[in-house]
């Protein structure tokens, strides 16, 4: 799998390389209990017709199998590789005969492996894949003039993809340079094809002057979730357009909410920050990070508070990124508008 990030590409590109990947995607129902790790941390597994090659998987698909078998993943990748087989073997054997794990794979190119082993889930888990939900949005962002990909994230955990719309934007004043801080509504989407995370749409505003984003944070059921159990992709099609089409309205909401912020001052914005990140448990690395961020700001308000945690997020990628992007927009969330 080649993993991807960032932003320079357009919507096509991205889709025409998820589908080319999905052809060397397959998933196999197998017994947990027939599943064996080598002294070499590689894999076999029984599946329907033949015993499957010697696998690798990866750090994510091997600590859901720790998991899986309640043992500590931390404990096991300390352990010497002999001794990690050992105590994986001996507990996969004593697992239930009726226990069947999904294991999500990517076929080798090279024939000297089995497959890669990028996830071990419940035999329960409805798969919906980055394809089927990209191939869906296709339809609803226009043409390549009417959309631009501000961020492209995806790992062995799951994908990141901001598209935003150049028809909507609106100055928000104007930066400590004295350039027009420029604001776009856009659309967050995330998904995970190994158990990592629900599948999401989430509306946002990007900064260009940055090139950051604010995620919108609710809880009052704005922000479309959906886990990977009972989906019925035909079902989701309806639903993701009704979602995205929501996103994109509440995006231009979160707008009005940014230009009330701006309204809203903060006393001592560096001892603000610090009791922030006191309380959402930041590395002080992260305090630093934002606090610098901070001083490229030119007001003493929480909407500069605010693009100081996104300019800060900046330094990060995936989840973490969009997490700290999330505390961010739950500052926004308690504007008055």
């Amino acid at each position: 799998m080649n993993y991807m990030h960032n932003a320079g590409e357009n919507f096509k590109r991205i889709l025409d390389e998820l589908n080319r990947q999905a052809q060397l995607k397959e998933d196999f129902v197998v017994p947990a209990n027939q599943i064996r790790m080598r002294d070499d941390g590689h894999f076999t597994f029984q599946t329907l017709f033949t015993n499957e090659a010697a696998s690798p998987a990866t750090e994510w698909a091997e600590n859901q199998m720790y998991q899986k078998l309640e043992l500590p993943a931390r404990f096991m990748r300390r352990c010497p590789s002999y001794l990690r087989a050992t105590n994986f073997n001996y507990f996969t054997e004593r697992l239930p005969a009726d226990e069947e794990w999904l294991l999500r794979t990517y076929r080798s190119r090279a024939n000297q492996l089995g497959h890669m082993i990028r996830g071990a889930l419940s035999k329960d888990y409805s798969r919906f894949d980055d394809e089927q939900f990209l191939g869906m949005i296709e339809s609803m962002i226009g043409t390549e003039e009417d959309h631009r990909i501000s961020y492209w994230y995806r790992d062995e955990r799951g994908m990141h993809l901001r598209i935003v719309f150049p028809d909507l934007t609106r100055n928000i004043g104007r930066t400590l340079e004295g350039r027009p801080d420029v604001h776009m509504v856009g659309v967050h989407l995330s998904n995970s094809e190994v158990g990592a995370r629900s599948v999401t749409i989430q509306p946002m505003v990007y900064r260009l002057v940055c090139s950051n984003g604010l995620m919108r944070w609710t809880n009052d059921g704005e922000v479309f979730k959906q886990r990977h159990i009972h989906l019925r992709e035909r079902e989701m099609y309806s639903r993701v357009a009704e979602a995205f089409t929501a996103a994109v309205k509440a995006g231009d909401d979160m707008l009005e909410r940014a230009l009330a912020a701006k309204e809203v001052k903060v006393e001592n914005p560096l001892d603000f920050i610090k009791t922030l990140a006191k309380d959402k448990k930041y590395s002080q690395s992260m305090t630093d990070t934002i606090t610098s961020t901070y001083m490229a700001e030119p007001g003493d308000s929480l909407f500069y508070v605010m693009q100081a945690m996104t300019r800060a997020a900046q330094t990060l990628q995936g989840d973490a990124r969009v997490e700290l992007e999330q505390d961010a927009g739950e500052l926004l969330a308690k504007v008055a508008v």
